[in-house]
């Protein structure tokens, strides 16, 4: 069961990981100040070096989220089932 429950997570954090690596990279622009684009990298200079090349491919993976979505939606899927299950054996006594 415990075994279970770390697939779960797994999927989940790596169907979301795109996700995060675009909020990251939208997050340091803000504070930074820069603008992002998907179409090229913009210069983006944080303590003294350009980091918009960085930046750049951080926020276009987040593409990747259409190929790990079905992985983070397996995950939950999972998750509730065994949140259901143990629920159920609970009951039963």
């Amino acid at each position: 069961m415990r075994l279970a429950w770390i697939l779960a997570a797994v999927l989940i954090v790596i169907g979301l990981a795109p996700v995060a690596s675009m909020l990251t990279a939208t997050s340091v622009a803000s504070l930074a100040g820069c603008a992002i684009s998907e179409s090229f990298p913009q210069p983006c200079v944080i303590w003294g070096s350009d980091w918009g090349g960085a930046l750049n491919t951080l926020f276009t993976t987040g593409w990747l989220m259409f190929l790990t979505a079905p992985a983070a939606l397996a995950g939950f899927a999972l998750a509730i089932g065994l949140s259901v299950f143990s629920l159920v054996r609970r009951a039963r006594g």
